[in-house]
């Protein structure tokens, strides 16, 4: 999997509340990617207070992790 996001240069790896948080860091930090958390409900995450907020919070994350340069 690695090698695979290296290949394709993947900017972000996105994981929800329910995954644990260090694999995601783990593979970033191997490969550059930005690790994401993804509110995948209303109150998965602070900003995520209701349904409009949330889809703010996914536009956010994702607009975010897409123009970091990798690191």
């Amino acid at each position: 999997m690695i090698a695979l996001i290296k290949a394709r240069d993947v900017r972000g790896v996105f994981y929800t509340i329910f995954q644990p948080k260090k694999p995601v860091e783990k593979v970033c930090a191997e490969t550059g990617a930005v690790p994401v958390l993804f509110p995948h409900q209303v109150n998965a995450t602070p900003e995520a207070t209701d349904y409009l907020k949330m889809i703010d919070s996914i536009v956010k994350v994702t607009s975010a992790a897409l123009s970091k340069p990798k690191q």
